[in-house]
């Protein structure tokens, strides 16, 4: 396990050094920026169901979810996204790879359980261009950075088929926007926004699952995360650039402006509600819808004048099918079928158009050791129930109305998850 682990922090290093341009999208240019974290591979793979859970899988999203956990668990995961976009001039392709999470999990007793860990909470990355009619004013727009999690979660089993559980997450971060002002002389006017992120936050959850005669189980889930404010520690410039004869840029002077230089702007209050219904290591479909009080989202630090904020929604319906868990030699029927779809509002109105969102997932996940076995003492003897999760997902944001940019992306997930039975009392050595 420990060799595992290892290997696993190395792909976890090199995806995170790789994927620091973290989004690509024009519309990381408003807010907060693009929200990255959206579940792991597993509930990705499910149209991001968050009610969703097991004994061997970590759901980051419900930290109620970590009371249900019997192993331990180590999980990493990181995404390849290609996109199209559009507008109605024409359009251009690109694409991005980026870090999903890293957390490792375990149990602190029969009925709780409490885990760690880190991943994205929103990134920008962006340029934009605009001119006048006569080609005379040309407007340059670029952004780059983006927002951190460090989690804690302690999860707690009340009564049989009651779990609660909390997350407090530390957030922090660097942003940069830059505009520049260009007209037909060879000077130019660079104005920079730079912003340091610091936060703490909360996350609430709730599961409770009610068993049938038949072997059929209905599960509720919800969460909470309650509205909060950050501190954004700010640096605002502006200096002239000479482009120069060859086309280079050349500063040449630069002046730093000391309004606003501490802000706190909040961040949303969010929830979400699921209900489930399936058959434990068989299958489960659920449907649950996401709340944000998006309307309340403020930064007196950027304020942009074509865009407001309104309440945002997101449907969610998915789930999974495994043909047989324990079926010894016959590999495909105890591999997990994972699919789901959802559609909802990002709370964002660009030229007074909504800006909505829709995709369309499905997954597949690979175990990694042998059939695995009903009991708890045939884990404590070294059984792994370790799978490797693939993901893909196809999802279009935006509109090519008014001016605005339609997003068209394919997205590849893929996801470790370890486990092994960490200090589980052995009956015989």
């Amino acid at each position: 396990m420990l060799r595992k682990i290892i290997a696993v922090t190395g792909l976890f290093i090199a995806s995170y050094a790789y994927g620091q341009g973290g989004s690509i999208s024009p519309y990381s240019f408003f807010g907060m920026g693009e929200v990255d974290f959206s579940g792991t591979v597993a509930n990705q793979s499910m149209g991001g169901l968050v009610s969703f859970r097991d004994s061997i899988h970590v759901n980051l999203k419900n930290p109620a979810s970590y009371a249900s956990l019997r192993i331990t668990n180590f999980g990493v995961g990181a995404s390849l996204k290609s996109t199209n976009f559009e507008t109605s001039n024409g359009s251009q392709d690109g694409q991005q790879v980026s870090f999903d999470y890293l957390s490792l999990a375990m149990q602190a007793s029969k009925k709780s359980a409490f885990g760690f860990g880190i991943l994205p909470y929103s990134s920008i990355g962006y340029k934009l261009r605009t001119t006048n009619e006569e080609e005379t004013v040309r407007n340059d727009f670029s952004g780059n950075g983006g927002v951190n999690k460090v989690f804690f979660t302690y999860a707690r089993q009340i009564t049989k088929g009651l779990d609660i559980g909390a997350t407090l997450n530390y957030n922090f971060g660097e942003t940069e926007n830059i505009f520049i002002k260009s007209q037909t002389t060879q000077f130019s006017t660079q104005f920079v926004n730079h912003s340091n992120i610091r936060g703490w936050d909360f996350n609430f959850g709730i599961n409770y699952q009610q068993a049938f005669k038949n072997g059929k189980n209905l599960y509720i889930s919800a969460t909470l995360s309650p509205e909060v404010d950050f501190t954004s520690k700010n640096k605002r410039t502006v200096s002239l650039l000479d482009i120069g004869l060859t086309g280079n840029e050349y500063q040449k002077q630069e002046v730093e402006l000391g309004e606003l230089a501490e802000t706190d702007f909040s961040i949303p209050l969010s929830s979400s509600f699921g209900l489930g219904f399936g058959q434990e290591r068989k299958w489960y479909v659920g449907a649950e819808i996401n709340y944000q009080a998006f309307s309340d989202f403020n930064n007196d630090f950027i304020n942009i004048d074509n865009v407001t904020y309104e309440d945002a929604f997101k449907y969610t319906l998915g789930g999974y099918y495994i043909p047989e868990y324990n079926a010894f030699g016959k590999y495909q029927r105890r591999m997990v079928y994972r699919a789901g779809f959802n559609y909802g509002d990002t709370g964002m109105i660009i030229n007074n158009q909504e800006i909505k969102n829709f995709g369309i997932s499905f997954g597949v996940g690979f175990p990694l050791s042998g059939a695995v076995p009903p009991s708890v003492e045939a884990r404590q003897f070294g059984k792994l129930f370790s799978n490797i999760n693939l993901g893909f997902e196809y999802g279009s944001r935006g509109t090519t109305d008014a001016g605005l940019v339609r997003e068209d992306y394919f997205k590849f997930r893929i996801g470790l998850s370890l486990n092994d039975g960490w200090f589980l009392k052995r009956k015989i050595d």
